[in-house]
């Protein structure tokens, strides 16, 4: 259970992870401010282009992030739910 807990850790404190999550929120809230935003490719995070806020592409760009972002946390989930059995298992409620 501490390993599944680590690697829980791992993924939550992972810096791709923390873009990604990042990167898609600015994406998402991209309201006001500057008339560009730049921000990588969700494939290629460490390419970075400037993107006009109503541009086509910033659409493009948000549903790859959802994409990587659901990746990540189909992890999380899988992790969370070995975890809860590995705990019913040692810890069975009478």
């Amino acid at each position: 259970m501490l390993e599944i807990e680590e690697n829980i850790k791992d993924i939550e404190f992972d810096a791709k992870f923390r873009r990604i999550k990042g990167n898609l929120k600015l994406l998402e809230t991209a309201s006001s401010g500057k008339a560009t935003i730049s921000v990588g490719y969700p494939d290629d995070m460490e390419r970075i282009l400037d993107f006009r806020k109503n541009s086509k592409d910033i659409g493009k760009l948000i549903v790859g992030y959802r994409a990587k972002l659901e990746e990540y946390s189909l992890k999380l989930e899988h992790l969370n739910t070995e975890k809860s059995t590995i705990r019913k298992q040692l810890f069975p409620s009478n």
